[in-house]
């Protein structure tokens, strides 16, 4: 027996054509998207890496500077006390650590090695990052290089200026960097003993900067990186594929409604959260330049939970239709208004004064309030208790929201169905 074939069920050769180009196109499209986003990752790295050199460079000017500043003055004075010890070294180079004022309160020196030290274990416990002074002949035994700073020094009497490598050790990994400290006039005082002499290289700072951070950071780029990649290339298929298989109008009617989807809420009509606030950041820095105040309401229903869980969340949602449309139609033209949330909706209204806040309050509470609420079943009298703000000069967002939401929460605390001012 000869079974017929369903030409509708099955499709023609040509439609097989079809979704192999689609599909070649979506292979194409996942290896250009790969390459973009390898070089994005490679720029993202290289950049990750050269703020951390940066940020190494920058420690060792500022360590520079500071024992610049300490030498300049000759050391600093500070009291001695039991926490705060003489510099026992300073003797061996011919200082003499110690001084006594008139008052009788004993100090000690702090010369620029003593700075650096000190400064070092503040800089480690709080951004991690150590540095130290090093030198092939140091007066101070905590300052002998490792196998790394040792040949860094001898490098430098050739006229190296800066050397770095990344080192990992039990605190993870880090970015070392070490730069020569020269011999100056204001070194003298106490490596003159030592005969150095101007010019010469008398050790090195050594810096190491934690690559935890950083390492992290490209982590989650590179995570980062790999989700937009795959969102990218799947999107762009299923886009490719509409593409081809249907008309550029029943595209711009997705888009169209991809739109509604970010920028609406689906059970109100009204504007979400997202736009609703950005309406208000808008019109804050339009008050910032021209002058007129922006009010802020927040509109919550009295009770609502109570509607819920007496005729169910279908009437629920004929509640929250029927407050968005009285708002909605009480407002001004240009007045914004947004669902931000379960029973919570926001008015945005730019240029006006404080009475006429107040008084736009009002109306929107006896818009609501007035007339029973009926979709065909048993009619609900609601009442909604708002808040108001009015903005003041180099008020953000988030304190003018804070003040009306505070002021919402008055309006409850009082006995709701009101309008209180924030």
């Amino acid at each position: 027996m000869t079974v017929p074939v369903n030409t509708r069920e099955h499709p023609a050769a040509g439609s097989a054509s079809v979704r192999r180009y689609a599909l070649q196109g979506g292979i194409v499209l996942a290896l250009f998207t790969a390459v973009v986003f390898a070089g994005i990752y490679l720029r993202s790295a290289s950049l990750i890496r050269t703020t951390v050199a940066e940020s190494a460079s920058a420690y060792i000017d500022l360590v520079v500077d500071t024992r610049l500043w300490n030498a300049m003055h000759g050391g600093v004075w500070v009291k001695k006390s039991d926490t705060v010890k003489e510099n026992p070294y300073l003797r061996d180079l011919g200082v003499e650590p110690d001084t006594t004022t008139v008052s009788g309160t004993l100090l000690t020196l702090r010369n620029p090695s003593a700075m650096t030290s000190e400064i070092s274990v503040i800089s480690m416990q709080g951004e991690g990052v150590s540095f130290r002074l090093t030198s092939l002949d140091p007066v101070n035994p905590d300052h002998a290089p490792d196998a790394w700073e040792r040949e860094s020094l001898k490098r430098f009497e050739s006229n190296q200026t800066e050397l770095s490598r990344t080192v990992s050790d039990a605190d993870g990994r880090s970015l070392a960097v070490m730069r020569p400290l020269i011999v100056d006039q204001s070194c003298l005082r106490c490596h003159g003993t030592q005969g150095c002499e101007i010019g010469d290289v008398r050790g090195a700072i050594s810096v190491r900067v934690p690559l935890g951070p950083s390492d992290r950071l490209l982590a989650s780029n590179t995570l980062t990186l790999v989700g937009l990649w795959l969102i990218v290339t799947v999107m762009g298929g299923l886009s490719m594929r509409a593409l081809v298989l249907r008309t550029s109008g029943r595209i711009d009617v997705y888009e169209s409604r991809l739109h509604d989807l970010a920028s609406i809420d689906s059970l109100t009509s009204l504007s979400n959260r997202r736009v609703v606030l950005d309406r208000l950041e808008t019109e804050l820095a339009r008050a910032e330049r021209s002058g007129p105040c922006v009010g802020v309401i927040a509109v919550d229903a009295d009770h609502f939970k109570r509607v819920n869980d007496s005729y169910g969340h279908a009437a629920g949602d004929t509640v929250l239709r029927a407050i968005a449309s009285r708002i909605a139609a009480a407002v001004r033209e240009y007045d914004a208004v947004g669902r931000i949330g379960g029973e919570e909706f926001l008015v945005v209204a730019p240029g006006i004064t404080a009475a006429g806040l107040a008084a736009l309050a009002e109306r929107l509470r006896t818009a609501v309030g007035d007339s029973p609420i009926t979709d065909g079943g048993p009619e609900l009298r609601i009442t909604i208790s708002l808040g108001t703000a009015l903005s003041a000069p180099q008020e953000g967002l988030d304190d003018l929201v804070a003040r009306a939401d505070a002021a919402l929460y008055a309006a409850k605390e009082s006995g709701r169905d009101r309008v209180v001012t924030g």
